[in-house]
């Protein structure tokens, strides 16, 4: 050790996330435990990562250069929070709030049902756990999972709506896509 203090333990290590390498963490976390499959308890953990993918996509699509756009407006005596997820897809489909030459999404009645059923039924209901036992039929995941991740593919990709400063994030994010196209047996 020098007498600066160039240990790593006094320097500290630091994790340090931004909207975007929390999407994009969450993409290739999803990719992951897919990859993990066929252990059931794997769903679980791939829906709550390709959820807080979507929405961390799409809050990267719509904030433009001010993070304070994508914050609901304060309340008395509360902190501002963050939009959710049903408004930054809206957002995500207005032109007002894309960057110039952007694509707005749109979303298919099948990705809005599979949207739907994978936050409404089965991310909120892991997220917000109540005593009980729970049976949770897979037969159908991996093509709820295909349309949606069409539709973050689209987000993170396809529509330019998201800004990547870093040639590294894309070719992750291309990777995470690829690996998670492979796992579900079809493009994602």
């Amino acid at each position: 050790m020098t007498a600066k203090g160039s240990d790593q333990s006094e320097r500290g290590d630091w994790l340090r996330l931004d909207e975007l390498t929390n999407a994009i963490d969450n993409l290739e976390m999803c990719a992951h435990f897919i990859g993990e499959l066929p252990h059931p308890i794997r769903w679980k953990w791939a829906i709550l990562a390709l959820h807080q993918a979507i929405y961390g996509f799409a809050i990267t699509a719509v904030k433009g250069t001010d993070d304070s756009s994508v914050l609901e407006p304060a309340k008395p005596g509360k902190e501002r929070r963050l939009i959710s997820f049903w408004e930054a897809l809206r957002r995500a489909e207005d032109p007002r709030f894309l960057w110039p030459g952007a694509t707005p999404l749109s979303q298919t009645q099948e990705e809005r049902r599979a949207l739907e059923k994978l936050s409404a039924e089965f991310r909120n209901g892991f997220e917000h756990f109540q005593p009980a036992g729970w049976s949770i039929e897979v037969s159908g995941m991996a093509a709820l999972f295909r349309s949606a991740a069409g539709l973050c593919r689209r987000l993170a990709l396809d529509h330019e709506m998201v800004r990547y400063y870093e040639s590294d994030d894309q070719k992750r994010v291309s990777k995470a896509f690829m690996n998670l196209a492979s796992v579900l047996g079809s493009a994602a």
